[in-house]
């Protein structure tokens, strides 16, 4: 929907994040329009991967509307979770598991219409 087009925000993993281990991982949401580090999902000992927006197909939604869909690992637990965030205010909206272990470095996409 916006590729190749001006736009605001973007998803990414960022290591490093609480600023004193790095191992700490979170998600988080830029705003390039600010420079802003706007919102971001993390836990303590939990590694996601890349994540895949999904946005809303509802008409005239916001550019930031939408799941963020990813797998983390709970390192602690050794195991893993598929998780669904708003990709507006970063709140987890979904999330299921256990599963065994599934490396965090895996990428994500999302085709529409598959």
């Amino acid at each position: 929907k916006y590729r190749s087009r001006k736009h605001c925000f973007y998803w990414a993993i960022e290591w490093f994040s609480d600023s004193q281990n790095f191992a700490s991982m979170a998600v988080v949401k830029y705003d390039v329009c600010t420079g802003e580090r706007k919102r971001f999902w993390s836990r303590k000992n939990w590694y996601p991967s890349e994540v895949a927006m999904v946005p809303s197909d509802r008409e005239g939604a916001a550019e930031d509307e939408g799941v963020l869909l990813f797998v983390a690992l709970d390192g602690a637990a050794d195991t893993s979770y598929f998780i669904g965030v708003d990709a507006s205010s970063m709140e987890t909206i979904s999330e299921v598991g256990p599963f065994p272990r599934i490396g965090f470095t895996t990428h994500g996409e999302f085709y529409p219409g598959l």
